[in-house]
């Protein structure tokens, strides 16, 4: 086995087992794998959500030269905790010698949480490429790595910051090495839009980072997690990242990983130019805001050439139905124009998918009524159209939202890891219920929660055998009936599926 400095991780999430569909390649590992790898650092990238026993291919690639690896690295969201500390203690416990540092959004928020308990020596704060590389130099060269910008450390019980990283420039970033990850695992993968499906040689991209946006419900409102706003790659690089990608390894199909694509009209117009003078074939699915086409940030004419391009399908993060509940969140934009995209995106022969929230502080149920109501009528404009959620609301420290939750509904974060991991249902990968205090029917979240998944469900885009294929068909119909009549009674299909949920989780 080849042998690594660095082992980049991506630990399972906490709702695991419940997670059935071909997962996503870890884009930002992969994008510090390849920085490394670029500068002469031998870097792998361990991506535990594909892996059937996570804990024996970290032995592996630990063991296979003792003393070789120098630095394990986790990217680490709220609900990766559990996971992440495990593999933390593990490498604690049998490679005392290998440093550790976690990055990601948990630890950016809670350094001092994550660090005073042991599983990690340093803290990344913002983008990782320069910070591996550099803090894996010190190390290996015996250099004072108190001098790497971006790093949280403890110096005795006290929280030491290096101080914050000038932002990345894109364009200068390798493009992603899929050879630095076991890629046969993500590349065969069926997407679809709304009914419609179709099988393609998947890859991922990211053209653009950041938003500039003011969502209150939003992690990127912490002034923490704020690592340089808004920036694109320039079409050209995008375009020779893209070329790279397709002859390299096949592909015929992209997802970007941008928040948003349509934060500069000159972004997605470059963009499609570049892509037809080269004559690139592919499809590809990015993200925009309902009222992009009102802040003339696309129109219908670019909306075609981005569909001559291979546009398939675009995503909207639509929150609610309810106005009163979009203004509290700050979204600036108003449930007509949520209902005016969707009919300009299908009007192109396009998908898109809309996702919503509920449980949000204040909301009543007429509002989740409103929500549910609005994904309705977006479901009738054509097949092409699906939805995500609503899911449910978790608050995140730093946002207008979270303080309300804090003070007027005394909500509290967990203060340890082992809390964290217990703060998030296995069986359903949200917070529970009963500690949200402002929802005031519990009941009936919980049934909205439970039927609209089937309701949402692709199931076309699953290898399901004919028998559960049978049985998701049956509940997808009878999800839809309940929603769309807001039928709540009678939900002995909702008890046995969660005992069976809870029978067959894998810890």
């Amino acid at each position: 086995m080849k042998t690594y400095e660095c082992l980049l991780i991506n630990p399972r999430s906490a709702y695991f087992s419940i997670q059935k569909a071909i997962p996503y390649p870890p884009a930002s590992l992969l994008s510090i794998a390849s920085f490394l790898e670029r500068a002469g650092a031998r870097s792998f990238v361990l991506d535990m959500v594909a892996e059937e026993e996570p804990l024996e291919v970290l032995k592996k690639h630990l063991a296979a030269e003792p003393g070789r690896v120098l630095l394990a690295g986790f990217t680490v969201m709220t609900t990766q905790v559990r996971h992440a500390a495990e593999m933390s203690k593990y490498i604690r416990d049998r490679h005392p010698g290998v440093k550790i540092i976690w990055g990601g959004i948990h630890p950016s928020l809670f350094p001092a949480e994550v660090l005073r308990e042991g599983f990690a020596d340093f803290i990344c704060s913002g983008e990782g490429e320069y910070t591996a590389l550099e803090l894996l130099s010190a190390l290996k060269n015996g250099t004072d790595w108190r001098q790497v910008k971006g790093l949280y450390f403890l110096s005795g019980d006290e929280l030491v910051f290096t101080g914050r990283r000038k932002p990345n420039d894109l364009n200068s970033l390798p493009f992603l090495n899929f050879h630095l990850v076991d890629y046969s695992k993500y590349r065969k993968r069926t997407v679809g839009r709304g009914r419609e499906t179709m099988d393609v040689n998947s890859g991922v991209v990211i053209s653009s980072v950041g938003c500039p946006y003011r969502c209150t419900f939003c992690v990127n409102v912490n002034k923490r997690l704020a690592f340089g706003g808004y920036r694109t790659k320039s079409a050209a690089r995008l375009a020779d990242e893209i070329e790279y990608l397709v002859k390299e390894f096949d592909l015929n199909y992209f997802d970007f990983l941008d928040e948003n694509f349509f934060v500069k009209r000159d972004h997605p117009e470059n963009f499609a130019l570049e892509i037809k003078k080269r004559g690139l074939k592919f499809n590809w699915y990015t993200s925009m805001r309902a009222d992009a086409f009102d802040r003339k940030l696309i129109d219908e004419p670019l909306l075609e050439k981005l569909k001559n391009i291979g546009l398939y399908y675009l995503s909207i993060g639509a929150e609610s139905g309810s106005q009163r509940i979009l203004d509290k969140l700050k979204k600036d934009l108003t449930v007509d124009q949520i209902v005016r995209s969707a009919r300009t995106i299908v009007k192109h022969g396009l998908g898109v998918t809309f996702s919503f929230m509920m449980g949000l502080p204040g909301e009543e149920q007429g509002d989740t009524g409103a929500t549910l109501q609005l994904i309705q009528k977006l479901r009738s404009f054509d097949d092409k159209v699906s939805i995500i959620g609503p899911q449910i609301f978790r608050p995140y420290p730093g946002g207008e939202l979270y303080d309300e939750c804090v003070e007027k509904y005394g909500y509290t974060t967990p203060k340890n890891i082992a809390k964290w991991a217990e703060s998030v249902n296995p069986l359903t990968g949200f917070e529970d219920l009963e500690k949200l205090s402002w929802i005031p029917d519990k009941d009936f979240i919980r049934k909205v929660s439970f039927y609209i998944d089937f309701v949402n469900i692709n199931i076309d885009a699953f290898h399901f055998g004919p028998v559960k294929r049978l049985a998701f068909r049956v509940l997808k119909a009878t999800s839809n009936f309940r929603i769309r009549h807001q039928f709540w009674g009678f939900n002995l299909d909702m008890s046995l599926i969660m005992a069976y949920k809870k029978l067959t989780h894998k810890t």
